[in-house]
């Protein structure tokens, strides 16, 4: 059997997409997740057992306002 999840991230702070995010005025409006904290987050679902079905997951760094 096939199990689909979908994760929805808030901002991650990547090389992806160039600069624009990374000056010292974007990093303190915005609060950024780290790669890491995603790859937890896709590790935590794949530990969890057969029984148990997450359909939907919203992770966002702690301050992010949207």
């Amino acid at each position: 059997m096939l199990s689909f999840q979908e994760i929805s991230p808030g901002f991650v702070s990547t090389d992806i997409g160039g600069g624009s995010l990374k000056t010292p005025e974007i990093k303190a409006a915005f609060p950024m997740l780290k790669g890491s904290d995603v790859a937890q987050t896709v590790q935590f679902i794949l530990m969890t057992p057969y029984e148990v079905n997450i359909t939907e997951l919203i992770v966002k760094p702690v301050g992010e306002k949207m």
